[in-house]
């Protein structure tokens, strides 16, 4: 079993496909199967159990996953260790993660300005919500996490920006009467409903009129545009040429409700170049911002 192996488990786990996996590790599905059936061969046990569904790990399998996973990590923090090691300059392989918005809204001009300074980085890119990046990053799959809302961390924590939750309606609305019209809510990050959650309960006392339910905040806000409901959003999912009613919402306390990015990562992995200049880098740039 060698490093190939390991990142076909992975990926196997990952996409719980044969299909997809093969499509992730750029191999062809015959070639992957034949591997998996000599690896199978190799310990004398199945470890995937196949059905119309897809694929699904058997105990040993997933016992056979997590050695791969770890082995990974290993191997990773080797070649960071040894990059950081060998050269004087800033080089080596900087593992981010960022919380979806903030990778689509800030990531890209960032790297680029980035990867000018310091072109001997290579960087691996993870995108999701803000709780999963900070799990990635526990979990030492990342060095970096930029995410976004109130969570517990114990480690170096750095506050970069805030942006206002607002109310958003195709005509104004009367705050005080929220309860009683129709709202339109959108899957969004756990971090980002507890606080939403928090703060409906603490001003209304009592449920929403939940009219409709979508998958993201564009489309939420396109449902608004049409006079569906209303809707509460971080100020960044508005397109600021929009016709649209806004209004920046206050907690029971009076206080201005917003959201908090941060760039949050472990004590020990500021000794490696690439994740000091980063952080340095963002801190600076986004002061500017």
């Amino acid at each position: 079993m060698d490093e190939k192996d390991w990142y076909m488990l992975k990926a196997l786990h990952d996409e719980g496909s044969i299909t997809k996996a093969s499509e992730v590790l750029y191999v062809s599905q015959p070639a992957l199967t034949k591997r998996i059936k000599q690896l199978e061969s190799d310990f004398r046990m199945e470890f995937i159990s196949r059905s119309s569904k897809g694929i699904r790990f058997t105990k040993e399998g997933e016992y056979l996953v997590n050695y791969a996973k770890d082995m990974i990590t290993a191997l990773q923090k080797t070649k960071d260790a040894l990059n950081n090691m060998s050269s004087n300059s800033v080089s080596g392989t900087l593992r981010l993660g960022g919380s979806f918005n903030f990778a689509h809204n800030h990531l890209p001009y960032l790297l680029k300005e980035f990867s000018q300074q310091f072109p001997l980085v290579k960087t691996d890119i993870r995108t999701g919500y803000s709780s999963d990046i900070i799990k990635q990053l526990q979990d030492e799959i990342i060095q970096i996490g930029i995410v976004r809302g109130e969570f517990s961390w114990n480690g170096p924590k750095k506050h970069l920006k805030s942006e206002n939750i607002c109310l958003v309606s195709n005509k104004e609305i009367d705050v005080s009467d929220l309860p009683n019209l129709p709202r339109v809510v959108y899957k969004t990050d756990p971090l980002l409903k507890k606080q939403l959650d928090q703060w409906w309960y603490d001003v209304y006392k009592q449920p929403p009129t939940i009219a409709m339910e979508v998958d993201n905040s564009k489309t939420c806000v396109g449902m608004v545009s049409q006079g569906l409901g209303f809707a509460i959003l971080p100020q960044y999912s508005l397109d600021i040429n929009s016709n649209l009613y806004l209004k920046n919402l206050q907690d029971a306390d009076g206080n201005q409700l917003h959201r908090d990015t941060w760039i949050i990562y472990k004590e020990k992995d500021i000794k490696f170049s690439t994740v000091n200049e980063f952080v340095k880098f963002i801190e600076q740039r986004m002061e500017e911002k």
